[in-house]
């Protein structure tokens, strides 16, 4: 199978424009792929901090500190209705961009078992 997920008999019996846009929008795969994988390594140094933050925040501050690691993700923390619509679609976003990501890691499986 071909990267661009054509296999090789496809891929010979194609134009040189068909090419282009298949090339193209495994490009823009790519691209997307890179952005997901970014936004999920940003949300997860996000929690990271968080962590770091209410143990060794909370052993170096002495008595007086209380920091606290989050009882719910950060997206449940606000309510639905004080949420600006740029961070609904940022929320929409990385959460299929997590669905994203579970699809791609079942088919990595699923062409290992064959």
């Amino acid at each position: 199978m071909y990267k661009a997920g054509i296999s090789y008999e496809e891929f010979g019996k194609l134009n040189m424009r068909q090419i282009r846009y298949i090339a193209k929008a495994y490009a823009e795969k790519i691209e997307e792929d890179f952005k997901i994988a970014d936004t999920t390594a940003f949300i997860q140094g996000r929690y990271m901090e968080e962590a770091l933050l209410s143990t060794v925040g909370n052993m170096l501050g002495g008595k007086n500190s209380n920091f606290e690691y989050p009882e719910q993700p950060f997206t449940m923390n606000k309510r639905e209705e004080e949420l600006t619509e740029e961070e609904i679609e940022a929320q929409r976003d990385t959460f299929f961009a997590n669905l994203r990501i579970m699809q791609h890691n079942f088919e990595v499986s699923k062409q290992e078992q064959k």
